[in-house]
């Protein structure tokens, strides 16, 4: 089991690029289109430079697999890896929303056994070591933290009648939730930018649970799915109901849905072909 101290340095890390990221979206800032719809900042740029330079001096034998970085395949043989993506939401950072985050999380033989993330925005710090439970508070100006208030627990949320489902703001805008006239009648929607971010939200308690409809990367969602089994919730694939792993040679992943066992399977048992059939995860 990972040990607290194990990953102060991984906290000072993430906490230096917050800050760098902070400052450069209080800016005018750089973007450049990797794709259509793909946007890249140098805020993603910097941030991925902190975090791997990081990692490379403090944990030297483990593997990274990162978003902003050529993919090594021999993370494959690494039984430790760092899955980063150092902006999760640059189209929500780009528009000047507070709807993005830093994400890193560690795959211990192919299981998410620890995430971070950090919202430089709103200065939301998530932590989550699996077995041990989670860990949020708001960080202060200067991106530091005293380590010895750092106190992981397990603290499951009750539900209201009408849930709140957090949503990605990209699906909503598409309109994916209005295909089907289940998901206005039961459940409150929240859409907000970032899946690893409304993971970590979910993981902590302040939404009820959250699904996105849209393939995803294994660095968009390892962190947060660490958040999520840590707080003793569920994070399954749409696709295949099964519970996720990681640093596999095909990273995408095909759909979540994420909160607690019993609604999450609810969800899933009383409209799982309603919502394959609309979505975009096939």
């Amino acid at each position: 089991m990972i040990q607290l101290s194990e990953i102060y340095p991984i906290i000072d890390i993430v906490l230096q690029a917050g800050k760098r990221v902070h400052e450069i979206f209080h800016s005018n800032f750089t973007v450049q289109m990797k794709k259509a719809d793909d946007p890249l900042t140098n805020a993603d740029i910097e941030a991925n430079s902190i975090i791997v330079q990081g990692i490379n001096k403090y944990f030297p034998d483990d593997g990274i697999f990162s978003e902003e970085i050529f993919d090594n395949s021999n993370r494959i043989q690494n039984n430790k890896v760092w899955i980063i993506d150092p902006i999760d939401g640059t189209r929500e950072f780009v528009a000047k929303r507070n709807e993005f985050c830093i994400s890193v999380g560690l795959s211990v033989n192919h299981i998410a056994e620890f995430g971070i993330i950090l919202n430089p925005a709103t200065k939301e710090l998530f932590m989550g070591i699996v077995g041990q439970g989670v860990f949020y508070t708001i960080v202060g100006e200067e991106f530091s933290i005293q380590k010895s208030s750092i106190r992981f627990q397990q603290n499951l949320k009750k539900y209201s009648d009408k849930k709140e489902l957090v949503v990605s703001r990209s699906e909503y805008e598409s309109k994916l939730f209005s295909k089907n006239d289940f998901w206005e009648k039961d459940y409150t929607l929240k859409p907000i930018g970032s899946i690893a971010y409304k993971l970590a939200l979910v993981a902590t308690g302040i939404y009820s649970f959250t699904i996105s409809l849209r393939p995803k990367n294994e660095w968009d969602i390892c962190a947060g799915v660490a958040l999520i089994e840590a707080n003793g919730l569920i994070a399954i694939e749409l696709t295949t109901k099964e519970n996720f792993t990681f640093n596999r040679m095909d990273s995408k992943r095909y759909g979540i849905l994420a909160g607690e066992k019993n609604e999450v399977f609810h969800l899933l048992n009383s409209h799982i072909e309603e919502i394959q059939e609309h979505s975009k995860i096939r």
